[in-house]
């Protein structure tokens, strides 16, 4: 046994400094370029949340969550709806765990190549931010902050959404979603039109 200290290997990262990402980032394609026209009420419920209130339209980028991100998918969501005036034009940012959900609830509901063929779209539309050691440790920050105060977002439960918190946290950019565990969230700039 050699007397030599064992250093971890360290392997590329996918992950890119916050100023290439947000130089990176583009507005998201038009809604209705991207619908999938047979997905219905009831298949689209995934995707799809109710929410009330009325958005402030800006063209500073974002980080867009599952549920707002998923619902533009959805031919006549109200959520996109209430959404579109905040999304229109801004560049758009996405978490990997995002594009991961998006992909999960496809597969699990058997969708057919077309509409999987839209929905890698939809993701490739969006800049992706993946992990990194600078997102990993965002994110461990954002828990133990929210752990010494008690916020719901620390329980294992919301480890994904931690995830899509954090992201928005290291980009310094705000996150929009319709979710209300991002409420009050320490250095989470959140738009929403949830009441």
């Amino acid at each position: 046994m050699s007397g030599e200290p064992i250093v971890p290997r360290r392997l590329p990262s996918l992950e890119l400094p916050v100023e290439e990402l947000l130089r990176r980032a583009r507005p998201l394609t038009p809604r209705e370029e991207m619908l999938i026209e047979d997905l219905d009420e009831v298949e689209g419920l995934r995707f799809s949340l109710h929410s009330t209130g009325e958005p402030v339209a800006g063209s500073r980028p974002d980080v867009i969550d599952t549920d707002v991100y998923g619902a533009e998918l959805v031919p006549g969501s109200g959520l996109a709806e209430r959404y579109q005036p905040i999304l229109a034009g801004r560049p758009a940012f996405i978490s990997f765990q995002t594009a991961e959900e998006l992909r999960y609830g496809a597969l699990l509901r058997n969708w057919g190549e077309a509409r999987m063929r839209k929905l890698e779209a939809r993701i490739a539309a969006a800049e992706t931010v993946h992990t990194g050691p600078e997102l990993v440790l965002s994110y461990a920050r954002l828990r133990v902050e929210c752990q010494r105060i008690g916020h719901p977002l620390a329980q294992r439960s919301h480890d994904a959404d931690r995830w899509v918190a954090a992201t928005a946290v290291r980009l310094g950019i705000p996150l929009v979603s319709n979710d209300g565990i991002f409420a009050n969230v320490p250095g989470l700039m959140v738009e929403s039109v949830a009441r």
